[in-house]
């Protein structure tokens, strides 16, 4: 009786220990960022499409007050990232890689409203123009 109790407490023990290891680790991942006209005010209310045609994965949101988007428990893949708003053409930016564990960020500037866009930060007045893509806890 004392060997049955051992091997009930000892498997127990186990299934915790690997369960905590489960929860431990995340296979997703995530993005946000800024959505800012070209003068650098911010863009509330676009339309965000994240999508992947390989795999027809495709989630929408829109930004905030403050222009910020966000998409949380991601599948980490290559995505193409879209942004509409009214009086500007539609953005898209292709090849946007999140990968495992490694939150992201894509900071996305209109360029006027005759549709051209980039992608890039905030810059001070007569700086050269920067592109960032912000990995993780990477700081451009």
């Amino acid at each position: 009786m004392r060997s049955g109790s051992r091997a009930v407490t000892w498997s127990a023990a186990f299934l915790l220990a690997f369960q905590a290891l489960t929860f431990a680790q995340s296979a997703t991942t995530s993005l946000h960022g800024t959505i800012s006209d070209a003068k650098g005010l911010v863009v509330a209310g676009a339309n965000v499409t994240l999508s992947n045609a390989a795999t027809g994965f495709s989630r929408s949101t829109k930004t905030d007050g403050q222009g910020v988007y966000q998409f949380l428990e991601l599948p980490p893949a290559t995505y193409m990232l879209t942004v509409e708003a009214a009086g500007f053409a539609k953005l898209k930016r292709e090849n946007v890689v999140l990968q495992v564990s490694s939150p992201a960020s894509r900071y996305c500037r209109f360029s006027g409203k005759s549709g051209s866009a980039r992608g890039e930060g905030p810059r001070a007045a007569g700086a050269k123009p920067r592109f960032w893509f912000v990995t993780g806890y990477q700081v451009s």
